[in-house]
């Protein structure tokens, strides 16, 4: 979600009964559809949601499981300074998402029917990764923590003659906070510090908890 109104959210109308996946996508909700979808269960059942907002025809749609169930027009997208948020609406709080969340993609064009069909593909459970022939090229392999030494070793996939930046964070928030911005490629996977070398201190001692994240310098 983005936000309401005219931004933009995939979300549940917990009001409807049954319950319906509904998409705000610059002019309110779309109309009612009468899919229902049951959220939860045993065994569970993953579906597949896309919104799409087409300024050529201002349009908004919702497909679900690759089938367009709903459209409205008059949809503009406005600049939206909320930050986007997955499972929650930035413009309501705490109005959070009650199931799993998987394999989540924002795209800066509007998708056409049969590109959505082909992500759903029948519900084969093929990611967005692999359909693009993608791959993420700053996926940490490994984290090692030596309690002893409190202490730290990671490994990611990289290219070759290229630099990185390593930081950390206590919130996933803000990565403000700088190790290392010039860590040199070991090639196609990259160790720091290399192996040879002592472990990366803990960059904040006693925090109860740490993330990390690796970038390419441009």
């Amino acid at each position: 979600a983005k936000g309401e109104g005219n931004g933009w959210r995939v979300h549940r109308r917990g009001g409807d009964n049954p319950p319906e996946m509904t998409f705000t996508g610059g002019n309110g909700d779309v109309d009612r559809h009468n899919v229902a979808m049951t959220v939860g269960g045993d065994p569970e059942t993953w579906h597949h949601v896309a919104g799409v907002t087409d300024s050529s025809t201002q349009e908004q749609i919702l497909y679900l499981d690759g089938e367009e169930v709903a459209r409205k027009a008059g949809a503009t997208l406005a600049g939206r300074g909320n930050p986007m948020r997955i499972g929650d609406n930035p413009d309501a709080r705490n109005r959070n998402w009650q199931g799993k969340v998987d394999d989540v993609a924002v795209w800066g064009r509007a998708l056409q029917p049969n590109e959505i069909a082909e992500i759903w593909d029948g519900g084969s459970g093929k990611s967005i990764e692999d359909m693009l022939g993608l791959s993420v090229p700053f996926d940490f392999t490994s984290v090692i923590y030596n309690a002893e030494e409190d202490s730290f070793r990671f490994e990611w996939n990289s290219k070759p003659n290229r630099t990185y930046a390593l930081y950390f964070s206590e919130t996933l928030e803000e990565f403000d906070a700088d190790i290392d911005d010039s860590i040199e490629s070991g090639g196609e996977t990259t160790v720091y510090p290399p192996i040879g070398e002592p472990g990366l201190e803990n960059p904040l001692e006693g925090a109860p908890q740490l993330f990390f994240r690796i970038e390419e310098n441009q």
